[in-house]
């Protein structure tokens, strides 16, 4: 059965390295995404926690790592921009290393540009992005980077994704980046989400359906427009479950991963087993009445 016909989740790294594999294996994911770093720190992976996680490397179909937030290619700070720097080679490492072919991350908040617009700041911002990763892409690393939509105004870049479009036209490598969407984030944001053509269209228009390469499939707590970055369940929140399933089911995004982000994981395995099958079931269903799937 193809993994794209599956839905994963972001698992938590709190109890470290064998842990996480070992939940994943315990839940059937077809893939995942963690953060590397726990109450404030990167992790420490020994060489067993490594040889055990790449013994079990190629049960999943993919992998995904979710940078830390400490990383802002977007800032105007020197001090800040070469803290994102060092962190976001480090990140690099440990992909290699974990032989994970994917990093998401948000592409940061342009503050430190004094005296303009919320405007002009994103677009100075975009320009500091486009610099960061034309060098750092120069050294062809092992991974593609996956720049994920916000929910937030004013200086943060990427909640518009008017500002990865720009940003797209900027990058001397646009085959080593891509995008990830997250449904909570773009509904929080303002994006009008009931009519999934349009929307999609919409994506098409500004960054790309070849673009994008990911889909955090999250429901919203806070309603649309709020700009405020609060997740639900899926069908437990504002966006709601029929407008969800539109989107993972689509013929334009059936393919793409999918990763639920819970609001608190794990709070129970038969639970979450329990409401991965429905969405298994549900996108499979779907897809096996579509050939174009």
């Amino acid at each position: 059965m193809n993994a794209h016909n599956h839905v994963g989740i972001h698992l938590p790294f709190r109890h470290g390295l064998r842990y996480l594999v070992d939940q994943a294996i315990d839940l059937q994911l077809p893939y995942f995404q963690f953060f590397l770093t726990h109450e404030n720190r990167y992790v420490h992976i020994t060489n067993d926690d490594l040889r055990y996680f790449l013994s079990f490397r190629n049960q999943f179909s993919s992998l995904f790592i979710h940078s830390s937030y400490w990383i802002n290619p977007a800032t105007g700070i020197q001090e800040n921009l070469a803290i994102s720097k060092r962190l976001i080679l480090k990140e690099i490492n440990y992909a290699q290393r974990l032989e994970v072919p994917f990093i998401v991350l948000h592409a940061g908040n342009a503050k430190g540009y004094l005296g303009t617009t919320a405007k002009i700041a994103r677009q100075q911002g975009i320009d500091t992005i486009a610099r960061f990763f034309n060098a750092l892409l120069k050294t062809n690393p092992p991974v593609t980077f996956l720049f994920e939509n916000t929910a937030h105004e004013g200086n943060a870049v990427g909640s518009n994704l008017e500002d990865f479009g720009l940003l797209k036209t900027k990058i001397d490598y646009p085959e080593k980046i891509g995008f990830c969407l997250d449904t909570a984030h773009a509904f929080s944001y303002g994006y009008e989400l009931t009519q999934p053509s349009a929307f999609i269209e919409y994506i098409n228009k500004t960054i790309g359906l070849d673009s994008l390469k990911l889909m955090h499939l999250n429901d919203s707590s806070i309603s649309i427009g709020r700009k405020h970055d609060q997740h639900a369940l899926p069908g437990q929140g504002k966006i709601g479950l029929h407008i969800l399933r539109a989107l993972a089911t689509h013929p334009l995004l059936a393919h793409l991963s999918k990763i639920i982000e819970y609001p608190a994981l794990i709070r129970s395995k038969s639970d979450t087993i329990a409401q991965l099958t429905d969405w298994n079931n549900y996108i499979i269903q779907i897809a096996s009445k579509n050939a174009q799937f």
